[in-house]
């Protein structure tokens, strides 16, 4: 009893951890052009409820008529948390666009002076001293017919760009699409309780490797179809039917405690959990051009977070699967990854 005690007191710490989350995402495009450089931010008024002198009256909310009247202010601290440095030119940038849309972004336009022949470039981006260590900023850099992609956290602030930087440029960018495809993996808690619910009730070798690869044959389909605006699903629809998924597989194991034959109903969830990794690469617009590398190179990323995953997770499965109190294992286990899932449902309907 003391060893069942022990394994689900660890199930327990994890799924303390297995809440959704928001994260704040902005967007920054740098377009080269033949002698001037020019930097457009796009980001969330809530972005600048962070920045307590915008609030003006004390209420806690950052409000229009606070930003107009703080625009200045607000243009400086917005080009001290995105700064672009270019060797030989230390003239300080000019504002062309300052916008507040009804959709509740703003929108900063800089253009800087640029020498006639630029090959390296500076982009930093700290706007998670801003606002909150799970904000996102996905940057668009475009120059002579080329585009590249970058995202911007908390663990990457910085990147020196060679301008023709050639076959190590595109390398660059695989990798980078590689991380975020094993960060969203990771962070993705609603896939993390699927997946474990998956793989629970433990079984063969054989029938894990099956259903392990049923889900990811049909996401990467459906994470393909809709990077490319093939077929698409409205989000909160996806979002929802993922936490409907994440229940009845744990209602599954509770109820008729079999693995035989899961690898058919996972393919199905499998589909719709494509349509939810897809979210991250549409957010960010990503251009035609690399488009398809990008989209390889996430979902290498995504496999590589799901054999990790299930490397750490399977030994426990394993052990479970020999002890004498393996079913009321599964049965609390399982009962306490359908009510998140069932918190999930509720929240994403709301």
């Amino acid at each position: 009893m003391r060893q069942y005690a022990s394994f689900f007191a660890v199930f327990v710490a994890s799924l303390c951890f297995v809440f959704p989350h928001q994260d704040g995402i902005g967007y920054w495009q740098v377009e080269i052009g033949p002698d001037s450089l020019r930097s457009t931010i796009s980001i969330s008024l809530l972005d600048l409820n962070f920045v307590p002198e915008l609030d003006s009256d004390g209420d806690e909310l950052v409000e229009y008529e606070e930003v107009i009247r703080h625009r200045s202010g607000i243009e400086s601290r917005i080009l001290e948390h995105f700064q672009v440095l270019i060797s030989g030119t230390g003239e300080p940038p000019q504002v062309r666009e300052f916008q507040v849309l009804e959709s509740g972004d703003i929108i900063l336009e800089f253009e800087y002076s640029v020498p006639e022949t630029l090959q390296q470039l500076e982009l930093r981006s700290t706007f998670t001293q801003l606002t909150d260590s799970n904000h996102r900023i996905f940057c668009k850099l475009e120059w002579n017919g080329k585009v590249r992609q970058y995202l911007f956290d908390i663990y990457n602030s910085r990147y020196v760009i060679e301008l023709d930087g050639g076959s190590s440029g595109t390398l660059q960018q695989m990798g980078r699409f590689v991380v975020l495809g094993v960060e969203h993996i990771f962070t993705g808690y609603d896939h993390l309780a699927f997946l474990l619910a998956l793989i629970l009730l433990g079984g063969s070798l054989r029938s894990l490797i099956g259903i392990v690869s049923s889900f990811t044959i049909a996401h990467s389909v459906t994470l393909s179809l809709a990077t490319l605006d093939v077929l698409v699903f409205p989000t909160e629809f996806v979002e929802s039917a993922i936490a409907l998924s994440i229940c009845y597989i744990a209602l599954e194991n509770i109820f008729v405690g079999k693995a035989s034959g899961r690898w058919k109903i996972t393919f199905f969830f499998g589909l719709i959990h494509g349509f939810g990794f897809s979210t991250v690469l549409r957010e960010m617009n990503l251009p035609g051009k690399g488009l398809l590398t990008s989209l390889f190179s996430f979902n290498l990323g995504v496999e590589i977070g799901q054999v990790v995953i299930i490397a750490m997770v399977c030994p426990l499965v394993f052990f479970l699967a020999r002890q004498t109190w393996h079913k009321a294992a599964v049965t609390i286990t399982s009962a306490l990854i359908g009510g998140l899932g069932l918190v999930w449902f509720v929240d994403r309907l709301m």
